[in-house]
């Protein structure tokens, strides 16, 4: 019964979003964040009714045609503006 409460928890919710805080040298998660659903700051090991499946995966955000299409645009702003040779 424990294993499937932690699995619920909301730091594992689709609508929970987490808090970051700003440290010396980078940012890092704090034990609050916000849920959507109940429009209040909870704390990330709650436990509700109104958990949403796991957050989506990330979709990968540099690509070999995302890459190809950057080269491209790069290009053609050289053509237009000139090469800075």
């Amino acid at each position: 019964m424990k294993g499937k409460t932690a699995s619920r928890a909301c730091k594992n919710c689709r609508y929970c979003w987490d808090f970051y805080g700003e440290f010396a040298f980078r940012f890092k998660k704090h034990r609050m964040g916000y849920c959507i659903r109940r429009q209040a700051s909870v704390l990330r090991e709650d436990v509700c009714e109104q958990y949403g499946r796991r957050k989506p995966a990330p979709v990968p955000a540099v690509t070999a045609a995302r890459i190809d299409e950057a080269i491209e645009d790069v290009r053609a702003l050289e053509r237009i503006f000139g090469s800075p040779d």
